[in-house]
């Protein structure tokens, strides 16, 4: 793990600029002041892994890299002009100045967060996500708030979207996510084979496990939560590929196995088992739930 920081932390960060609200461009040059790529959610991810690591090593160079960055954009995150302003991916940089806070604490550095989250609450009934690796986006960011806050209504907001979601896209025969709506429909319409993404569960399992560290014993959508969380684990486990990873078309009956006409979608998926088999580990020892085998 210090090998892969320190090579991260070699490399410039690079901005990406949006041609279409669906395309992002690398821009192949060295670090810029733009405030709006950098906190794209990819980005997000990355200042909360190299933000757990200066923790749990004692390295400042890291968290220094976090600091600089926010400090350079105002502790802002996301809010693309083309999107609603609840919309979770602009979150996940909210969640890494969370974590940051207690190392690097700055005055007003979560204030920008709290201000968004704010909207989202004041707005009654927020634009609900149908796709499920936005369980890993907004939800997290707001538990973390809601904890350092101690705001327990914030946490119940993130558990009660994630479960919205989470139920929505949910296929009990499979016991895995559909990738979003279209993809639930698709199959309700009989319109093609199913198509359940192997890395869109494994955020979602790793959503749910942020929200479930978290989340009292006596909520009512912790039940719910840790089913969906367990049963999609246990299924993500039993199709895995002779190598032990997991395809990203996880609706491939030779799981990987074999060529197939939907081009990559029967390769191994990296990120889907990276976060598949860590989010097992860690459930296993912190919500001691049984079945789920390596």
């Amino acid at each position: 793990m210090e090998q892969i920081v320190q090579a991260q932390l070699r490399q410039p960060i690079l901005p990406r600029r949006w041609t279409v609200a669906w395309q992002p461009l690398p821009l192949v040059r060295r670090f810029q002041r733009n405030p709006v790529d950098l906190q794209d959610w990819s980005y997000g991810y990355l200042y909360q892994g190299l933000i757990a690591f200066a923790k749990r090593s004692g390295e400042a160079a890291p968290a220094d890299l976090v600091a600089a960055i926010g400090r350079e954009n105002g502790w802002e995150i996301g809010e693309a002009p083309w999107r609603s302003f609840d919309h979770p991916d602009d979150f996940a940089v909210g969640a890494a100045y969370v974590a940051l806070e207690p190392i690097r604490p700055e005055k007003a550095m979560l204030d920008p967060l709290r201000r968004r989250v704010g909207r989202v609450i004041a707005a009654g009934q927020p634009t609900q996500p149908w796709w499920i690796d936005a369980i890993a986006m907004a939800p997290p960011a707001w538990v973390a708030l809601a904890c350092r806050d101690s705001e327990p209504a914030l946490l119940r907001l993130a558990a009660v979207r994630s479960l919205e979601t989470a139920r929505f896209l949910y296929s009990p025969g499979e016991r895995l996510f559909f990738r979003d709506q279209h993809a639930r429909q698709r199959a309700l319409e009989g319109k093609g084979p199913p198509l359940f993404w192997g890395r869109g569960n494994g955020w979602a399992v790793a959503g749910l496990a942020r929200i479930l560290e978290a989340l009292p014993a006596d909520d009512p959508s912790r039940q719910p939560l840790e089913r969906h969380y367990s049963e999609t684990l246990e299924s993500l486990m039993g199709r895995r590929n002779r190598d032990g990873q997991l395809p990203s078309d996880l609706s491939d009956p030779a799981v990987g196995e074999r060529p197939r006409p939907r081009l990559f979608w029967c390769l191994p998926e990296l990120v889907a088992s990276t976060l598949a088999f860590s989010i097992a580990a860690a459930g296993r020892r912190q919500f001691s739930i049984p079945g789920i085998g390596f």
